[in-house]
């Protein structure tokens, strides 16, 4: 009879990649278990001073002003590739929403109901309600553990790994290797706790997701010119530790970028303090509270990004690619060469931009190319990677299009990177009528 082996990994990180990574460790033992008769002991220890599944970001008990930028029916934490070791237990966030819609857990929330009664597939959740989903699946997999398998939650901080006193520097093992096939002869590591302790496993995962930052020499001096002048400095931070009540009604506060995290301001500052955006047909009226601050937005691009488009799937299913393509990475990997972006990948990225836009505009509007089947012709040779340097493919799409495409139905993506680049304005009322049609 064989022996069995007994390994112990720390996931340090409880958030939705250290519940990924928990998730595969426990299909992967599953299959192990199923293929061999002597199953191998795996004990996981999974370290976060937040909840897990949730963790810090995904709390479900956030404010649900904010939102996800993916829609219902893309994010998950269970996979779907049949091509992998098959789940435990759970499923997609967009399953997860119409199981709950159909037959909800007594756990939820009322507000977490009224969500859902509401939420479609294309529509996008709140960090809220997918925290919920995370910990849900959390409790799913914690109560379909295969055998063999144990796992404890510590709830501290893990404020080192350091190799173990013997001396030998281990290797992690895989997240996607199958327990009980560690490297033998491999070193261990002493995962300090906070407040004393220490924990000693064979292999370490580091799920750390949003970490705090220390302020760069930009934000240090900023925050000291706030305190001089008696202003508030609020640095980067987790939105739902912002303590967005010590922002006064009716005075200005500047909003340094217009990303993601702007409209998590906004939204705190205008709906959280009981204004409404009122339906007005083909835009949005805002009707306030009077207890708004006057909000000064600004970044180096100097307008929000554009919204998502509405789809069915994260991709049009127009779209295909046709340069950034698997094959494409298989010739690099067989080159030996680590693509990077700006040299190797976005020359054959842009190429697939190009072809998506204008074989969509041929398409859904005729009259801008006169002569689509010599224009399409044409710009397919123009594209093709002859030779790997992004001036001589430019030069010739550029030929192309001055021939068969007009100025006002060529696609400027330096102009949709940089709308305001280059531009003046003789008001103010002028750049912001810009901004709100960029």
């Amino acid at each position: 009879m064989g022996k069995s082996q007994s390994i112990r990994t720390a996931i340090i990180g409880a958030g939705p990649r250290g519940t990924s990574v928990l998730e595969r460790l426990l299909a992967h033992a599953a299959a192990h278990a199923a293929a061999h008769p002597i199953p191998a002991a795996l004990h996981i220890d999974v370290i976060d001073p937040y909840p897990a599944g949730p963790g810090h970001v995904w709390q479900p008990g956030q404010s649900r002003l904010y939102l996800m930028n993916t829609q219902s029916f893309y994010p998950t934490v269970i996979p779907e590739d049949p091509r992998l070791a098959p789940p435990v237990a759970g499923t997609t966030f967009d399953r997860w929403r119409a199981r709950q819609q159909r037959d909800p857990v007594p756990s939820l929330t009322p507000d977490e109901r009224s969500e859902l009664a509401a939420l479609g597939s294309r529509d996008f959740p709140s960090r809220a309600l997918y925290g919920r989903y995370l910990r849900c699946t959390l409790e799913e997999l914690t109560g379909h553990l295969p055998d063999g398998v144990t796992v404890s939650f510590h709830d501290t901080t893990a404020v080192s790994v350091r190799p173990s006193g013997d001396g030998a520097v281990g290797t992690r093992t895989p997240v996607d290797g199958t327990p009980g096939e560690a490297t033998p002869g491999t070193g261990t590591f002493d995962v300090g706790l906070a407040g004393g302790g220490s924990l000693t496993v064979d292999s370490v995962v580091l799920a750390l997701g949003h970490i705090p930052s220390r302020l760069n020499p930009e934000q240090r001096e900023l925050q000291a010119s706030a305190g001089q002048l008696g202003l508030s400095y609020f640095p980067p931070a987790v939105p739902a530790d912002v303590d967005w009540a010590a922002i006064p009604a009716g005075e200005p506060v500047l909003v340094r970028g217009m990303g993601l995290n702007f409209f998590d301001a906004m939204g705190q500052l205008t709906e959280g303090r009981g204004g409404k955006f009122i339906d007005a047909g083909t835009r949005l009226e805002y009707q306030p509270s009077g207890q708004e601050p006057l909000i000064v937005a600004a970044s180096r691009r100097g307008t929000p990004y554009r919204a998502k488009a509405a789809l069915a799937g994260y991709y049009p299913a127009s779209v295909t690619l046709r340069f950034l393509t698997g094959a494409a990475l298989e010739r690099f990997a067989a080159a030996g060469i680590r693509p990077g972006f700006d040299h190797d990948l976005w020359p054959l990225l842009h190429r697939d931009t190009l072809w998506a836009y204008y074989s969509t505009l041929v398409r859904s509007q005729p009259a801008a190319v006169p002569d689509a089947s010599a224009f399409l012709s044409a710009l397919d040779e123009a594209l093709r990677p002859h030779a790997h340097s992004a001036a001589n493919w430019q030069a010739a799409v550029e030929s192309v299009l001055a021939v068969h495409v007009g100025p006002r139905h060529r696609l400027d993506l330096p102009g949709l990177a940089s709308p305001l680049a280059g531009r003046s304005f003789g008001s103010r009322a002028e750049l912001d009528a810009v901004v709100v049609e960029s």
